[in-house]
């Protein structure tokens, strides 16, 4: 849950960044000069127009951006090219100047080539840069990209940058080009090309294999692998994986071997690692550097494959119909995509509707690799259920602003799925709940209690304490699990309380990070060594989660999370409820959660509440060792088959 952010929703909103991007919105459909790449020093063409050989898309010619050539302090020769933003006040702040020429990749297949050229900029303004970019393409995609996003132009006067790619032996095209961002405008004179030698040096020779690394940010543990391969006995070529993520290969943009010391660039995501690598123990100590924050990241060499292995997703062919429908909260203007699997057999048949946890989720909740409500949907539509899950707003094919949008707002577009699926001829009208997991079984019960068509709830993992209490609670869970003493976790409860009331106030970042050092002087007296040594050793990891969390901090959704308290909604939930928590929960501990939901729904005379604790299950309902996020995408086994069970065995009792 996404609770605090301190749980799932570091992941998704920190490391969002672990995708790789396109410039320029071009596609592997840009045409490509055969003769290569021409007019490098912008000598030809006349002052005022675009240099000859260059262009500019006409999307973004339209909106204002221009690059033409200047006689101004050119860095060589007469003229050099500026890249122009827009002055257009209407251009969307994602929009960038952009100047781009692809030319045929034969000529430099199986090569390592070194783009070099002068640039400078006025980036005066916060946020304003310039950025040379180079990107191969080949038949199955993008297999090599550098923006330098991890390292852009911010200087007013001339100095040399360099990109380094290797070219795929099945390249078809290669495209560099030049981009001013947030309001500046930028100069580029002087382009050099050089190919490299691709002989695998010794050193890079013994990088081959795999090598796994963990990064820890909060309570997240995320795998990442470094993988070398030998293309031939002259070369060898890396990528860089994040399985946990997605099984996305990105390619290396520069491996560097000097000594001891290593440096890997990975562009695609303005990705960087520096280390030590120690030849005797195979390991390699260092940072990765990513969005402007800086973890530790260590390495070391494994026989262990990065590919993950999902056993429980579900296959076709399907014995039921799966139908793509669209369906919308039209108070909002949101339009919500989904899939509605159903029995084969005529219906009408009993619904559920699924409600993900926080963070932006697709239609399967798909997390880790893990698709879990893929998994449920498929496993109750196979029992005589149909079962609607759909994108959340502004996420896969739904419409909308995820971003400015609540729990209340969710709750919106989820009764909305209820009022399509009554339309429905094949649905029993009477007979359709949610199913919601974690802030999805948070919301569920917000629609039941205003309105009285809801048949049934089955929560996953769901709060039944306010945002205040989870947020103690689950500080508390997650201290334990990094093994401070219990002694101190009690003491310093009365600091985690007003630290999360404070939070409620809305504060500055700046006032955050003033109130932290405040809390932190009141909090290390209260520490055995062995906590404070813990405490060290976690600095750079709580300072990455410092910045990701006042990112979020000031969200409508944090502050409403902040103060909402679900017992008033509780109280008047009419229908039957279902509530399962694994009993190995550190996110929504069951031990809070589950006596606080049967007490909420019994105080308003609704008696047909159910609730079960499951033995050695986490909040993702895997079996698990200690419930500890950095085991979600270790798991194999997305969703347990005995909260399968209990899922399917309770509906049938309730609404069949």
């Amino acid at each position: 849950m996404k609770t605090i952010r301190t749980g799932l929703a570091i992941l998704l909103a920190g490391l969002a960044v672990f995708l790789p991007g396109t410039v320029g919105g071009q596609s592997n459909a840009d045409q490509a000069e055969t003769n290569g790449f021409s007019n490098l020093n912008f000598e030809e063409g006349a002052p005022g127009t675009t240099p000859p050989g260059w262009r500019v898309s006409k999307a973004l010619a339209a909106q204002g951006f221009s690059a033409v050539l200047v006689t101004n302090q050119p860095a060589l020769g007469r003229q050099c090219v500026e890249i122009r933003w827009s002055t257009n006040s209407t251009v969307p702040p994602n929009l960038f100047a952009n100047l781009m020429q692809s030319v045929d990749a034969r000529p430099f297949r199986g090569k390592r080539i070194k783009v070099t050229a002068a640039m400078r900029d006025n980036a005066t303004e916060a946020g304003g840069r310039a950025q040379m970019w180079l990107r191969v393409n080949a038949p199955r995609g993008v297999t090599a990209f550098d923006n330098m996003d991890d390292r852009p132009v911010k200087k007013t006067g001339w100095a040399d940058y360099s990109i380094t790619l290797e070219v795929a032996s099945d390249a078809e095209q290669v495209t560099l080009g030049m981009m001013a961002l947030d309001g500046a405008t930028a100069w580029w004179d002087n382009v050099r090309i050089e190919e490299l030698d691709t002989v695998a040096t010794p050193e890079l020779e013994a990088l081959a294999g795999n090598w796994k690394g963990a990064l820890e940010i909060g309570p997240i543990s995320l795998r990442v692998f470094f993988v070398f391969e030998a293309e031939n006995p002259r070369r060898v070529l890396g990528y860089f994986v994040s399985p946990d993520q997605s099984a996305m290969k990105l390619p290396l943009t520069r491996t560097e071997v000097t000594s001891n010391n290593v440096e890997f660039g990975v562009a695609s995501i303005g990705g960087n690692f520096t280390g030590q690598i120690n030849g005797e123990t195979r390991e390699i100590k260092g940072e990765w550097k990513q969005g402007g924050k800086t973890f530790p990241l260590n390495l070391v060499f494994t026989e262990e494959s990065w590919k993950q292995r999902r056993p429980q997703t579900p296959r076709p062919p399907f014995p039921y119909v799966s139908e793509e429908v669209v369906f919308e909260n039209q108070p909002a203007g949101v339009k919500l995509a989904g899939t509605l699997t159903k029995p084969a057999a005529a219906g009408p048949f009993p619904a559920v509707i699924c409600i993900t946890g926080s963070g932006p989720q697709d239609r399967d909740e798909t997390l880790f690799g893990h698709k879990p409500f893929a998994v449920i949907a498929d496993d109750l539509t196979r029992h005589g259920f149909a079962v609607l899950r759909f994108d959340d707003r502004g996420f896969g094919k739904s419409t909308g602003d995820f971003k400015s949008a609540t729990s209340e707002d969710f709750s919106r577009d989820a009764e909305a799925a209820l009022d399509f699926l009554k339309q429905r001829p094949e649905i029993g009208p009477k007979r359709i709940g949610f199913l919601g997991h974690s802030e999805g079984g948070m919301i569920a019960p917000m629609i039941a209690a205003r309105r009285n068509d809801v048949a049934f709830l089955v929560l996953l993992a769901a709060p039944g304490v306010s945002g205040e209490e989870i947020a103690i609670a689950q500080a508390e869970s997650f201290s334990r699990l990094k093994g401070y003493s219990e002694d101190f976790i009690v003491k310093s409860r009365p600091l985690t309380r007003e630290m999360v009331q404070w939070l409620r106030s809305n504060p500055t970042a700046e006032e955050v990070r003033a109130k932290t050092r405040e809390m932190e002087a009141r909090t290390i007296p209260l520490m055995e060594e062995s906590d404070r040594k813990l405490y060290e050793r976690s600095k750079s990891e709580r300072e990455a989660s410092m910045e990701i969390g006042l990112a979020q901090l000031h969200s409508a959704w944090m502050q409403f999370l902040l103060r909402y308290d679900p017992a008033g909604d509780l109280v008047r939930v009419k229908c039957p409820v279902l509530a399962l928590n694994g009993e190995l929960d550190q996110q929504v501990l069951a031990s809070q959660n589950l006596p606080a939901i049967a007490t909420g729904i019994r105080a308003g005379g609704n008696t047909r509440v159910t609730t079960q604790e499951l033995k050695g299950l986490n909040h993702l309902f895997q079996p698990a060792k200690t419930g500890a996020l950095k085991e979600y995408g270790e798991i194999e086994e997305t969703f347990s088959p005995a909260a399968l069970d209990a899922i399917q065995s309770w509906l049938q009792q309730n609404t069949l």
